[in-house]
């Protein structure tokens, strides 16, 4: 699950919010850190409310990691992206086409989310820039047992890029796509993607209630 997904049913909590964005900031901001589960579920009952959200936040993340990736309709369509990139696009690294299809299939769904539930994503980012940078700073510290893990200034960087709302099209989605492709040093996709997102993006559209079998909102 990506971003949106993980926090859509939280949305009256913005540092909950922010504990399902945790493990993901982190992997921008600090690789070596992690948000563990474990650690995290001991901080759930912390007296600082805003240390005790973030864990909990934290901890659905994971929950929901777990369920999502284990569903039928995860594994079936990873497998169908990753050959279709493979056959159709002649992309012919095992491991980009796999990874490529796993988070294709979590923007996607995102989108999903985006148009099932109007004005929510403005509300995720509204509900985010309510937080005091400052305070996620230190409980995300506390949570984790880090030190300067630099998330008061990468806070306002993660709001102007709004880069859910460009899961919205497709060429605007290829890029965020190589945008994480970059960043963790694997080879672009090329612009003939665009010929094959709207059928991805179609069969995501309608098995999105199998590939969301398990979430804490009922999807129709």
């Amino acid at each position: 699950m990506n971003f949106f997904a993980h926090a859509l049913p939280f949305l009256d909590n913005p540092f909950f919010v922010a504990g399902t964005c945790l493990p993901d900031w982190l992997s921008v901001v600090n690789r070596k850190v992690r948000a563990r589960q474990k650690k995290a579920i001991g901080w759930t009952e912390d007296p600082n409310p805003e240390v005790a959200a973030l864990a909990g936040g934290v901890v659905q993340h994971h929950r929901d990691d777990h369920w999502f990736h284990e569903t039928a309709a995860f594994a079936q369509i990873n497998l169908d992206f990753s050959c279709e990139l493979r056959d159709r696009l002649k992309i012919t690294d095992s491991l980009r086409t796999r990874f490529v299809g796993h988070i294709l299939i979590e923007m996607l769904l995102d989108n999903f989310l985006d148009r099932r539930f109007p004005g929510k994503l403005q509300e995720f980012y509204s509900q985010l820039e309510q937080m005091n940078a400052a305070n996620l700073q230190l409980a995300a510290e506390t949570v984790t047992g880090a030190d300067e893990l630099q998330l008061a200034s990468f806070l306002p960087r993660f709001l102007n890029a709004r880069f859910i709302f460009d899961y919205r099209h497709d060429q605007s989605l290829l890029m965020r796509v190589n945008q994480v492709l970059s960043r963790i040093k694997l080879p672009l996709i090329g612009s003939e993607a665009l010929g094959w997102l709207p059928s991805a993006r179609e069969r995501v559209d309608s098995n999105a209630g199998k590939l969301l079998e398990n979430y804490v909102l009922k999807i129709a």
